[in-house]
């Protein structure tokens, strides 16, 4: 048993320095047992009967131990004990914390107590042994107290939730079945680590405005949206398992709630519009600050995917009536909220929590732009005339200086790769990826084009689809690094596909850097392995959509692939 000496009793050190000054070791023990034995007059003749039965005092001793703290735990929890008997027990017993047999009763007692002294939570604090021994119950209440402890042990939850995060973004599996936003709200918030969290925190509305502000640190000083995605889940966790202590406290609740159906049914109708729009109105002066946690929660990559897929959705709508724009106040609500999304990293870091005027001549002249084309790649006229679909240098200029515009092309972009008419893309992809190449492409996005390009991994047979999914729209962004990551990820979805001279050229092209990451060179190194150990005979592309019913050469797939390995 240790931590003897540490709790004021006599321990291995005073036995070793008994023996070396005693003349007598015999008289030595005795004593020893007499003063340190179990103070249970009743179990006193038993002692005799014991060692005639070999059985050694120590084992005797960590039994009776063993079966008394058991008992005195029960009744803890039985709730036998009040607060100030507690408080009486852990005065009389704290001392022995040191001792393993002994401080779960410290513990279970600690737990149910109200409040600890702060002599105790220093105790604890400052010895590791004991504070990593404290039940989840026991470290809030330290944490309370010690905000750096509660720091060190949150931190490394946080950065494996960003490292989940970035793994499902770069995902190499199912990507033709779902994408990086294909999982529910409720599978998001039941992951491990937002459960952990819910638990760390408990009902202490302290801890759990310690995270909030963990999470507005981080994202401030990383512009990682998923900081934004945890601080919606951790929310809702707290709604679902009804911890009315946080939620009902949280300013926000109301409008995450109902964001969150939003999200779960990815579309904002005109009754939830009206509702969130109903809480930003009614935001009171003085309580500014809920702004900039409204536009965090808004940040949330869930929350601005939901945002501009409903602006779609509104818009193709319009289009179908005949109407613009302007005249929908559901239109105009969405961009205000894809403008408080984009512009919350701005806002908390300027601490200026009040919305910037919206910018009318993204609904007034940009959005009809877009529409206008829209309606010209509409019906098969457009299929069989590409070239009449012309992109106005006006929308260009939108393009380049408007991030809410950027996004929303994006994503129209992503419509048209859903709608697969190659006609289309070959005069739409090309033009607007030169507007594009010099902005930052959110990851998010790359994300959902890699999954609509996968989906259509028969079209990557022919060269001329493939040269214009690679060559014309993707490797404009090549020298971004979060670009040649997903494109690596295509790469590896649709190579089967692939000519194997094109597989060879395409592979050239992205071999990675030194100044990319290991995870990088590794994805290249695999997809290099896999196709140059795949038996699977790609077909040589004719540069055509008619089958191709020569006989080709096959080249050895090593062979094809040595030089890009070395």
């Amino acid at each position: 048993m240790s931590g003897f000496e540490e709790s004021g009793l006599a321990g291995k050190h005073s036995i070793r320095k008994g023996f070396k000054e005693c003349r007598e070791p015999e008289a030595f023990i005795s004593t020893f047992q007499q003063e340190n034995c179990v103070l249970l007059s009743s179990l006193h003749p038993a002692l005799h009967l014991l060692d005639l039965q070999e059985v050694k005092r120590v084992v005797f001793h960590q039994s009776v131990i063993s079966d008394l703290s058991e008992k005195l735990i029960k009744r803890i929890n039985a709730s036998d004990y009040n607060d100030q008997k507690l408080k009486e027990l852990i005065d009389h017993t704290i001392q022995f914390i040191h001792v393993d047999a002994l401080r779960p009763v410290i513990m279970t007692a600690l737990k149910k107590l109200k409040e600890v002294k702060p002599e105790t939570i220093e105790l604890i604090s400052l010895n590791e042994k004991i504070y990593n021994d404290c039940p989840i119950e026991v470290k809030r209440k330290v944490w309370m107290k010690k905000h750096p402890l509660f720091g060190d042990a949150v931190g490394p939850i946080l950065n494996r939730y960003i490292i989940e995060k970035q793994s499902l973004i770069y995902s190499t599996e199912n990507t033709k079945s779902q994408n990086f936003f294909s999982l529910s709200t409720r599978e998001r918030r039941q992951k491990p680590i937002v459960k952990q969290l819910v638990e760390m925190i408990g009902t202490s509305i302290d801890l759990y405005n310690l995270v909030l502000q963990f999470l507005r640190t981080l994202f401030l000083r990383t512009k990682e949206e998923n900081y934004c995605s945890l601080r919606s889940e951790l929310l809702m966790a707290f709604h679902d398992a009804d911890i009315k202590e946080i939620h009902q406290v949280d300013p926000c609740h109301k409008f995450t709630w109902c964001l969150d159906a939003c999200i779960r049914d990815k579309s904002i109708d005109t009754r939830r519009l009206k509702e969130l729009q109903t809480f930003l109105d009614t935001i009171k002066n003085g309580q500014e600050e809920v702004m900039g946690d409204i536009a965090m929660i808004l940040c949330d990559p869930y929350a601005t995917n939901t945002i501009i897929v409903s602006i779609m959705q509104v818009l193709n709508k319009l289009i179908a009536v005949d109407v613009l724009p302007r005249s929908s106040g559901d239109l105009m609500f969405l961009i205000r909220l894809l403008c408080l999304s984009l512009g919350a990293w701005d806002m908390i870091k300027a601490q200026n929590f009040k919305e910037e005027s919206l910018n009318i001549d993204i609904v007034t002249k940009f959005l009809p732009l877009l529409m206008s084309i829209m309606m010209d790649c509409m019906g098969d006229e457009s299929n069989e005339n590409p070239n009449n679909i012309k992109v106005p240098d006006n929308l260009f200029k939108f393009i380049q200086e408007s991030t809410p515009s950027q996004l929303i092309v994006c994503y129209y972009l992503n419509q048209v790769i859903q709608s697969d008419k190659v006609a289309i893309l070959e005069v739409v992809l090309p033009q607007f990826a030169q507007v594009l190449k010099n902005q930052v492409i959110s990851t998010y996005v790359f994300n959902l084009f890699v999954h609509r390009f996968a989906c259509c991994e028969e079209n990557f047979s022919r060269t001329r689809y493939l040269n214009l999914v690679f060559d014309q729209f993707l490797f404009v962004w090549l020298q971004n690094d979060d670009a040649f990551h997903h494109i690596l990820r295509l790469l590896w979805f649709v190579y089967q596909k692939v000519d194997s001279q094109e597989l060879v050229r395409l592979l050239t092209a992205t071999q990675p850097l030194s100044k990319h990451t290991d995870v990088i060179h590794d994805l290249h190194a695999r997809l290099v392995d896999i196709i140059a150990s795949s038996k699977v005979n790609t077909p040589l592309s004719t540069g055509s959509n008619e089958p191709n019913n020569s006989i080709s050469p096959v080249t050895s797939p090593n062979t094809l692939f040595q030089g890009i390995t070395s």
